[in-house]
């Protein structure tokens, strides 16, 4: 196994940890996830696992092109916020 291969599996399992202590609202086990993460593998790769699972969990419910059209919505709410104007009113 590659040091690049060790770093993901690494960034997996703090990406599950996190996602755990979060469902449980465990903001010690929050902070103690993310001062792991950022004296191991860094928050890059952190963010990548969890982006990963995100993936994942959307395909499985929605399928790929539910999954594509919730991003790309989330993307288009987010960029009528950051121009100040409401989504929802146009």
């Amino acid at each position: 196994m590659t040091s690049t291969e060790d770093k993901l599996i690494r960034a997996r399992r703090l990406a599950g940890l996190l996602a755990l202590a979060h469902l449980e609202n465990n903001h010690t086990a929050t902070l103690e996830v993310m001062d792991e993460a950022a004296d191991t593998v860094g928050f890059p790769p952190l963010i990548a696992a969890l982006t990963e699972g995100l993936a994942e969990v959307l395909v499985g419910t929605a399928g790929y092109d539910g999954a594509v059209a919730t991003l790309n919505m989330t993307i288009n709410d987010a960029e009528m916020t950051a121009l100040g104007k409401d989504s929802d009113n146009g």
